[in-house]
């Protein structure tokens, strides 16, 4: 209890960070297709009573669905009990990463680094998602965690804790590498600690063995490596025209309301937050450690493009908050010159940080969400452009549907959210593929400015962003 009080403020903003995660869990976003997708192994388990070993992709392991099953037969087939698990992730990689930040930086020191990788409109946005990919920051916390423990088995834990978050989701391969080259830099110089490091890798080959096998068996969904590997020079060559489209929160932000930040309000941030990054790296006391960040986040970028075949938000997100958080280094630089002169200013200074970041969520995008129910514009993603349809509200949409007869749709997203939400409510009569002909009605996108989703001919006129109609 001492220590706690001792940490009042980290534990004030842990309640903060709770509450801002959970506030409307099940309603912002709506249900994701992706996230119905995923869902389908659950029911598969529980209902179906099968064991499944095979995540919704090759690359996508199991384990989170069975971690979902008690979740399910509590709340049923909601967006709240996918994620319910992502949200207790979270929970845990704030107490990790704020024990780290604490150790590493300092008590006081460890605040402003915190604010910024955990409440950023980028860890507001994505971490809240009930899908595979959201785990990924917290299986990194946990191995830097387990490495830096006094633990005997440390090294063990760490290869499983490793082998796990791959087999969780082949995107972690490239924070996984990153970590292990980061690792050998601070040990280098301990040949000793080198060689007892070897039980990482019986921990990682237990962790990920059976997910390596299911890569193996089912490579139809992994794509062209060929293509992949042809394309990365492409991937480089425009990745600065990304960089300041995530860096400043503005694809995110667009992802949930369909606006992206304008361009001056894009520059401004991404170049704030770059002085920042690059403070800590020759201005503070822990350049150190700011330089072992800046590297990682150098080798996870560089892995990261090399084995994606496009950009997108999901796949960033380890980079960007990561890259926030290094801000939060080198204004902690800048808070720490303002602490010598009053001690009161520098220990303000993050809660107003806070309060802006909050005040930003929720009138830069929840809001703007619940007034619009999110949007089925486009937004930028460097090279490419992508939809903010896949985290529109679906509230209207499910209960327009409740008791209208067989429907089905040809939009695999939505397709995915009509399976699942089947699962719990008898009212929505899904047709699956093989039944499809006896669906009485369909459901699309409404795209504005789109004259073929008007509203004329529609059923349920009222929804702003989903059309549905009569099958032909």
């Amino acid at each position: 209890m001492l220590k706690l009080i001792a940490y009042k403020f980290h534990v004030a903003l842990f309640v903060v960070f709770l509450a801002l995660n959970g506030a409307y869990l099940t309603t912002i976003p709506g249900l994701m297709g992706d996230e119905a997708h995923e869902g389908e192994n659950v029911f598969h388990m529980l209902d179906q009573k099968k064991i499944e070993v095979l995540g919704e992709r090759s690359y996508i392991g199991a384990g989170i669905d069975y971690a979902r099953v008690p979740f399910v037969v509590v709340f049923g087939y909601t967006a709240f009990a996918l994620r319910s698990v992502t949200f207790l992730a979270s929970a845990l990689f704030f107490i990790i990463s704020a024990y780290l930040l604490i150790k590493y930086l300092g008590k006081y020191q460890s605040l402003t680094p915190l604010l910024f990788l955990t409440f950023s409109p980028i860890y507001i946005t994505q971490q809240r998602l009930g899908w595979a990919v959201t785990l990924l920051p917290l299986f990194a916390v946990v191995i830097i965690w387990l490495l830096q423990s006094s633990w005997r088995h440390k090294f063990l834990l760490a290869g499983l804790a490793g082998g796990l978050g791959l087999a969780n989701h082949l995107l972690f391969l490239p924070t996984l590498i990153a970590i292990v080259v980061c690792g050998i830099i601070c040990i280098v110089r301990k040949p000793k600690m080198i060689i007892s490091a070897w039980p990482i890798i019986i921990g990682f080959i237990a962790g990920f063995a059976m997910q390596f096998a299911i890569i193996q068996l089912y490579p139809d969904d992994q794509g062209s490596q060929k293509a992949i590997a042809e394309t990365f020079s492409d991937r480089i060559s425009t990745f600065p025209s990304l960089f300041p489209e995530i860096i400043s929160g503005s694809s995110y932000i667009a992802s949930y309301t369909g606006k992206e930040l304008s361009p001056i309000s894009m520059g401004i941030v991404t170049m704030l937050l770059s002085v920042l990054a690059v403070i800590p790296l020759f201005f503070s006391k822990h350049r150190k450690i700011a330089w072992i960040i800046a590297i990682a986040l150098i080798i996870h970028m560089f892995v990261l493009l090399r084995i994606i075949d496009r950009f997108s938000l999901r796949y960033m997100t380890v980079f960007v908050i990561g890259f926030w958080m290094l801000s939060g280094i080198g204004l902690e630089a800048i808070i720490a010159l303002v602490r010598k002169r009053s001690a009161i200013v520098a220990t303000i200074i993050p809660w107003l940080i806070c309060t802006a970041l909050i005040v930003w969520a929720i009138f830069g995008i929840a809001v703007p969400y619940l007034n619009a129910g999110g949007s089925t514009n486009l937004f930028s993603l460097g090279n490419r452009t992508d939809s903010a349809s896949a985290l529109v509200d679906t509230r209207q949409l499910f209960a327009c549907l409740s008791g209208l007869g067989p429907v089905t749709s040809e939009n695999v997203h939505i397709y995915n959210r009509l399976e699942f939400w089947s699962r719990q409510y008898s009212g929505i009569q899904f047709m699956d593929e093989d039944h499809k002909n006896q669906a009485k009605y369909t459901v699309d996108y409404r795209i504005q400015g789109d004259a073929k989703t008007e509203i004329s001919g529609t059923i349920c006129p009222q929804l702003i962003n989903f059309r549905i109609t009569e099958r032909k």
